[in-house]
């Protein structure tokens, strides 16, 4: 599947916002250009998530630290 059919089901499947996508698609653009490296996200991306409370955002960060991604 190519990333923008895949990005597109995400989108569709979880029901995603435009800022949600936008984030997807940046950390998946820096991720890819340098797998090895963590990635920090800043304030301003933590609030893309659009966590309403700490449960979805514990599980953002969870699944987030799997791949190399901490905030």
């Amino acid at each position: 599947m190519e990333t923008e059919a895949a990005i597109e089901e995400l989108q569709e499947y979880h029901d995603m916002s435009e800022k949600q996508v936008y984030l997807l698609k940046s950390l998946f653009k820096r991720k890819i250009s340098k797998p090895a490296e963590v990635i920090v996200l800043t304030q301003e991306e933590i609030l893309m998530i659009e966590a309403e409370d700490e449960e979805p955002l514990s599980e953002s960060r969870i699944s987030f630290k799997e791949i190399g991604i901490k905030f």
